[in-house]
């Protein structure tokens, strides 16, 4: 399999690509389509974990704020 039915094979939509992992044999473009479908599956699982991260550097933000702000309320 060249660089062009690699390229080809990654311009199929999910749906197509499991067609060929879904195939009996065991094809060189059926090894490329599980290949693809995993690499979007953790870029998919990558980003959400970024943005949970950055929810939650947020959420210690803010809550530091609170404290800052509920420490200088007592003081009164």
């Amino acid at each position: 399999m060249n660089r062009d039915d690699y390229e080809r094979l990654a311009t199929l939509s999910d749906q197509e690509l499991f067609d060929f992992v879904t195939e009996q044999d065991s094809s060189q473009r059926r090894w490329v389509a599980m290949h693809l479908l995993e690499v979007r599956r953790n870029k998919s699982i990558a980003s959400s974990a970024k943005w949970s991260a950055v929810a939650a550097w947020i959420g210690a933000a803010v809550a530091g704020i609170s404290a800052f702000l509920a420490y200088l309320s007592s003081l009164k």
